[in-house]
């Protein structure tokens, strides 16, 4: 994982805020199973595994729900099916020391898989 090398090293840090965007979820690299992990499950043990690293260093973790990415080649019915349960596990589980709902924050409620017009970038993934 990149968390190992980047902010558990850092003699510093006493927080370190995670955001897993469109484009981290369809990579996957913190999870076993890449982009195609079906399994919310995994993910929420991926995560459990980065707090624990983070707190051994007395690192607070602030977690972030994933964005929403309908319209971009990378989305697919399948993996929004694992992307929810993954943003309620972030939302509800209590893994992380604090939240931030990205996926509220910008979300489309009239199109439930897309961002909002306005925080879209035009690739659907990245909030401009």
């Amino acid at each position: 994982m990149r968390i190992r090398s980047l902010a558990l090293q850092r003699e510093a840090a006493d927080c370190l805020p995670t955001w897993r965007g469109g484009a981290e979820r369809r990579t996957a690299t913190a999870v076993k199973g890449g982009p195609n992990q079906t399994d919310p499950a995994a993910f929420a043990a991926a995560f459990r595994e980065i707090v624990t690293r983070a707190h051994a260093r007395g690192i607070r973790i602030v977690g972030g729900t994933i964005t929403r990415y309908g319209g971009n080649g990378g989305w697919t019915a399948a993996r929004e099916a694992v992307q929810q349960p993954v943003n309620d596990a972030t939302r509800y589980d209590g893994i992380f020391d604090a939240m931030a709902d990205f996926d509220a924050a910008v979300g489309d409620s009239d199109v439930p898989d897309r961002m909002r017009p306005g925080f879209d970038s035009g690739d659907h993934p990245h909030i401009q």
